[in-house]
């Protein structure tokens, strides 16, 4: 199977998380079983989900009613097989405060904001 592209989004999103040392993670990760769907960024020991989510202010992947639609049946299936899924969108990314330390807060110290 063709692996995707990193957007520059999570490219940014990686360089941030790899500057505060949050927890190895993989990118690209299927965590549904019999789907195609991948995460950007999965810790599968914690059943912990990023989506990077570019484009919401123009038609793009995450904005056209087909894309929609495959978010939402993503994010279901994710749920519904025990994962939390993160979405961050492109302002979140840039500033690391919303979205890297975010995460660091989930990951590394327990915490359900």
């Amino acid at each position: 199977m063709k692996v995707k592209a990193q957007s520059n989004l999570e490219i940014e999103f990686e360089f941030n998380a790899r500057a505060i040392k949050l927890p190895a993670w993989e990118c690209q990760y299927h965590g549904i079983p019999g789907r195609k769907f991948a995460f950007d960024f999965a810790w599968p020991d914690k059943k912990v989900a990023v989506e990077i989510n570019g484009q919401i202010w123009c038609k793009g992947g995450h904005s056209s009613g087909v894309g929609l639609i495959r978010d939402y049946e993503k994010l279901n299936l994710a749920q519904a097989n025990g994962w939390r899924v993160f979405q961050f969108h492109s302002g979140q990314v840039h500033n690391s405060l919303d979205a890297v330390d975010f995460m660091k807060e989930v990951l590394c110290n327990g915490k359900m904001l």
